[in-house]
This record gives structure tokens, C-alpha cells and sequence, in this order.
């Protein structure tokens, strides 16, 4: 799966992210080996690694927590599902300097 790294632009991937899209592929992903990789394919497969959701006529969560998207922005954004400090911290006044 380093191919998929390098496609993807993180390296290593997220574990349970690869596992979840090996199980989501099922049979195709021996497809993954192909080269050049099928462009269809190479979308599907970024889209899933990026939003944690394979796309598809039956979409399917692979890995939403550890999607990519997370790790693109982690440095400028907290991810929303994730609560920034303690309850009701978003009520009070921001600390000045």
C-alpha cells in the first residue's frame, strides 16, 4: 500500500483507513496493483481515503475519524466532531494578551 501513500500524499496511511478500504474494494482491490492504476479506480480510491467514505451505488464509511482530510487541515482547523476544551468553553470571553 505505499503506492497508495504516495498517490494519496501521506505516508504511512491511517491502518484501520486501509482496512476499511480493502474490506469496502472486497474483490477489486487487486485492481490495486494494476499499472498505470485505472483512472475511475484512482478517484474512488483518493475520495475514500480523503472523506473516509467509499464511494459507490452502496456508499460505505471506512474510516471517517481517520480520513485524510483531518490530517490536511490539522494545523488550521480542530476537526468538528471533536470538542476544543471543556464544556461551555465557546461562552466565555477569549484570553487577551
Amino acid at each position: 500500500m505505499v503506492r497508495l501513500g504516495a498517490l494519496a500524499g501521506f505516508d504511512p496511511l491511517p491502518r484501520d483507513l486501509l482496512a476499511g478500504l480493502e474490506k469496502g474494494l472486497g474483490r477489486d482491490v487487486a485492481a490495486l496493483d494494476r499499472d498505470p492504476l485505472p483512472d475511475a479506480l484512482q478517484k474512488r480510491v483518493l475520495r475514500a481515503l480523503y472523506t473516509g467514505v467509499l464511494p459507490g451505488p452502496d456508499p460505505r464509511r471506512i474510516g471517517f475519524s481517520s480520513a485524510l482530510m483531518w490530517a490536511a487541515i490539522e494545523d488550521t482547523n480542530n476537526v468538528y466532531s471533536y470538542c476544543g476544551g471543556v464544556p461551555g468553553f465557546w461562552a466565555q470571553p477569549p484570553e487577551t494578551a
